[in-house]
């Protein structure tokens, strides 16, 4: 995620899918992003 430019300690991980693509959760917002496993 650091790589993505998102901090680790506001984010996290709901599940990941087996392309290696990654769905992430924000702590604060409740925001929900995906994260393609190439970005990354």
């Amino acid at each position: 995620m650091g790589q993505a430019g998102l901090s680790p300690d506001n984010w996290l991980v709901v599940s990941q899918k087996r392309n290696g693509d990654l769905i992430i959760l924000h702590k604060h917002t409740d925001k929900i992003r995906k994260l393609l496993a190439a970005a990354r």
